[in-house]
């Protein structure tokens, strides 16, 4: 299983958490700082391979890597999505969710083969220049236009930190799972 990260230069101390969890972690460093741009290289770098997608504004809950190559073993073939903000969650739990509503790509899972589709897609988007940040946007698209459905994991495997948003200062710092466990 490949694990791969994306970090901009003011989040580079927190890989030394995320590399204790994860030795193998695979860092894509922000080069032009644009984070679709950022993205895309990851896609590219993974080609079609599976892996665990990461950002680097995440805590992991204990025992990361068990947790989630077990239920990735459960559902190989399937887009999983290890964050969530949904207000529903803790009543509903984990679940099947429409591609469209895509939504935070803190942490989630590309079966094989995935990563170079959707990096094909994101170079076409038509979206893309007017939400530079969007990628997770270009994600729900992508998935409705291929009339797709994500596995929505619950409880959240990471937690996203408290910080500003590097993509938007305008964005609230506290964009928080209430379903995650350290």
């Amino acid at each position: 299983m490949r694990y791969l990260v994306r970090t901009v230069p003011e989040r580079i101390a927190w890989l030394k958490e995320l590399r204790a969890q994860i030795p193998q972690l695979e860092v894509i460093r922000d080069r032009t700082r644009v984070a679709f741009n950022t993205f895309l290289e990851a896609l590219a770098i993974c080609g079609t391979d599976p892996a665990v997608h990461l950002e680097d504004d995440i805590v992991l809950t204990s025992g990361f890597v068990v947790k989630i190559e077990r239920e990735i073993a459960a559902r190989p073939d399937r887009l999983i999505q290890f964050f969530s903000r949904r207000k529903e969650d803790p009543a509903r739990g984990s679940r099947e969710m429409p591609g469209s509503g895509f939504s935070f790509n803190c942490c989630f899972y590309l079966p094989s083969g995935y990563a170079a589709a959707l990096r094909d897609y994101g170079l076409r988007w038509p979206k893309r220049q007017a939400n530079p940040g969007g990628y997770d946007w270009m994600m729900g698209d992508w998935m409705k236009a291929r009339g797709e459905r994500y596995w929505l994991h619950v409880p959240s495997l990471v937690q996203h930190r408290v910080s500003p948003s590097i993509i938007d200062p305008r964005r609230a710092q506290r964009r928080v799972s209430a379903t995650f466990q350290p």
